[in-house]
């Protein structure tokens, strides 16, 4: 089984908050994160290995989550490479038939089922934007606006190919 997750960096804190636990942080989080620019992790983890991105969140959501997804669905025969926003470092996802391979720089290599890594990785930033948007702070509003239009161009793609919400 493939999961994707996200985890949001808190100020002060050494390590990021994984969103099962973002429910009882909610107070603080509203409190302390600046949403123009939260950092944050994605992690794609299979029973064998574990890939985690560390990024400002937005912009790996918006990148990983949703237009990975489209460009790997409507453009299977190329690989698909993430620039991270604040560091120099990348994730590539080459599709491999029915698996997709991410790699990237001091990462290990992950191999994943094409048909469960694509709805994950969309699953994963639309759990995000719900997140930002039960937040009360002008940022979170645009970048839900934002991630919203690009998640809508990535459902349809799903659902080009059969993976959509109800597969």
């Amino acid at each position: 089984m493939t999961t994707v997750t996200f985890a949001l960096s808190l100020p002060g804190d050494t390590r990021s908050l994984p969103e099962a636990e973002l429910g009882d942080a909610s107070a603080r989080i509203d409190e302390d994160v600046d949403f123009e620019n939260v950092d944050g992790a994605l992690t794609v983890a299979t029973g064998a290995a574990e890939l985690v991105v560390e990024d400002e969140l937005s912009a790996a959501v918006s990148g990983l989550c949703f237009e990975a997804v489209t460009r790997l669905l409507d453009t299977p025969e190329l690989p698909y490479a993430y620039r991270c926003a604040y560091q120099t470092a990348h994730v590539v996802l080459v599709p491999m038939m029915d698996t997709i391979r991410l790699f990237g720089e001091g990462t290990p290599v992950v191999d994943a089922p094409r048909r469960e890594l694509l709805p994950a990785m969309y699953d994963c930033g639309m759990r995000y934007v719900r997140f930002l948007s039960g937040r009360d702070d002008h940022w979170a509003g645009y970048v839900v606006e934002t991630l919203r239009s690009r998640a809508e161009v990535t459902a349809e793609a799903l659902a080009r190919h059969g993976l959509g919400p109800d597969r």
